[in-house]
C-alpha cells in the first residue's frame, strides 16, 4: 500500500535504473531520513526522483549550513519535501534570511517548514510587514503567518476585509518596491490605515 502511494506520486520512478534509485535512497538515509520519515517524504513529493544525486545532497548539506540540526533537517524534510526542490539560493534563501530578520530562529522555521515553500511575494512578505512594519513587538507563530487561508489571516490577524488584503498584497506583486527603511527592512504603512 505505501509503495502504491509512492508510485502513483512518483511514476518517474518507473523510469529510474535500480542504481539511481538505490543511490537515493542512501542520500536520504546519509542524512538521517530513513523509516517512516523517508516514506512520508517520497509519498509528499515524487518530484524528489527527478533531482539528480548530486542536486539532492547538495540542497540538504545547504540546511545543515543554513543553521538547521540534523533532526530539525528529518523534520522539515518529511514535513515538506518539496523544499528540496527548489533552488536553494534564488529561492530559498531570500525567504530564510526575510524570516530571521523578523527576530525569528531556525528553530522556529523547523517547527513550520511551510514558511520556506510559500510563495516570497505573495504570502511571506507581506504577511511578515502586515504583522511587524507597524510596530508590533509581541511574535506571532509562524504558523500564524504563514500557513492561514488568505481569508482568515484578513479577519484574525490583519483585521482587514478581504478586498481590503488583496490591496495590501498587492503592493508587494507590482513592480514598484516598498521604501527600505534605515534597519535594512521593508517599511509599510500600518495596515490599520489601509483605505476600504
Amino acid at each position: 500500500e505505501d509503495m502504491h502511494k509512492v508510485a502513483v506520486r512518483a511514476p518517474a520512478i518507473f523510469l529510474m535504473s535500480p542504481a539511481k534509485f538505490t543511490e537515493v535512497l542512501d542520500v536520504f538515509q546519509r542524512y538521517g531520513i530513513g523509516g517512516d520519515d523517508l516514506r512520508k517524504t517520497l509519498e509528499r513529493s515524487g518530484t524528489l526522483f527527478t533531482l539528480s544525486v548530486s542536486t539532492l545532497e547538495g540542497r540538504l548539506q545547504q540546511m545543515r549550513h543554513a543553521g538547521f540540526d540534523d533532526e530539525q533537517v528529518v523534520d522539515m524534510v518529511s514535513i515538506m519535501p518539496r523544499i528540496l526542490t527548489q533552488h536553494w539560493d534564488r529561492t530559498v534563501q531570500p525567504k530564510l534570511d526575510l524570516i530571521l530578520a523578523h527576530n525569528y530562529t531556525t528553530r522556529d522555521i523547523a517547527k513550520c517548514p511551510i514558511a520556506l515553500a510559500v510563495s516570497l511575494q505573495k504570502r511571506l512578505r507581506p504577511r511578515l510587514h502586515c504583522v511587524y512594519g507597524h510596530g508590533q513587538l509581541v511574535k506571532r507563530p509562524l504558523s500564524t503567518i504563514c500557513a492561514l487561508p488568505d481569508h482568515m489571516f484578513a479577519s484574525q490577524v490583519a483585521h482587514m476585509t478581504p478586498e481590503q488584503y488583496r490591496d495590501f498584497v498587492a503592493t508587494y506583486t507590482t513592480p514598484s518596491v516598498p521604501a527600505t527603511s534605515s534597519s535594512g527592512l521593508e517599511h509599510v504603512p500600518s495596515p490599520q490605515s489601509t483605505p476600504s
